[in-house]
């Protein structure tokens, strides 16, 4: 239900033209619960991204 609770991830890849890409992960939350849920997206959800970061460079980097 738009207004409660909302989430947009964003994924950017920039080609650095140099055989190398940037990566930029960002979620902007909006809506009436976001307050209640704060302690648990600075830590679970930022773990979660660090995570996902570390596992696609991985995988990129695999020769």
């Amino acid at each position: 239900m738009a207004g409660i609770f909302n989430g947009e991830h964003k994924l950017e890849f920039t080609d650095n033209r140099n055989g190398t890409t940037t990566f930029r992960q960002s979620e902007k939350f909006s809506g009436i619960l976001v307050p209640l849920f704060k302690k648990q997206l600075d830590s679970n959800t930022a773990a979660g991204f660090e995570a996902m970061n570390k596992k696609l460079k991985d995988l990129v980097e695999q020769k």
